[in-house]
């Protein structure tokens, strides 16, 4: 059975904040390959978020990565140890949409996690149509 919430970056993460994980794997398991987060987000125009299968995610604008982020912390730092990462070793900030409870909760009413996906372009208008498109209440 599929969650019943859109997943974030802390429900994967039990909690943690996003630096505080990229900061535990890029001191461990990546520590020849990832380059630690700085303690500063760049100063830069935020970048969106968007859902897929379910999971809050944002695209890193500098490679082929994405990363799970979170609301309520909304950072994004790429673990892809082949990102050029140009703002130096900087985290990114996040944007998250004005009404982003509605639309999950229109996703969560679909039954297949594969179908729960948002992009920043969407309405929350668009989505109850999809949803109702295919006997959706």
């Amino acid at each position: 059975m599929p969650p019943t919430i859109i997943v974030t970056s802390k429900n994967f993460q039990d909690g943690m904040a996003t630096l505080d994980f990229a900061r535990i794997l890029t001191n461990g398991k990546l520590r020849d390959l990832v380059p630690t987060p700085t303690n500063t987000p760049a100063n830069i125009t935020p970048i969106a978020a968007r859902i897929n299968y379910g999971r809050w995610i944002a695209d890193c604008p500098y490679c082929t990565g994405a990363e799970m982020v979170d609301p309520n912390d909304p950072v994004f730092y790429c673990l892809n140890y082949n990102c050029d990462r140009p703002n130096g070793n900087a985290p990114l900030p996040v944007q998250f949409p004005i009404g982003r409870v509605g639309l999950e909760n229109a996703l969560l009413r679909r039954p297949r996690m594969q179908n729960r996906n948002w992009f920043p372009y969407e309405t929350l208008a668009d989505l109850l149509a999809e949803n109702a498109a295919n006997g959706i209440n």
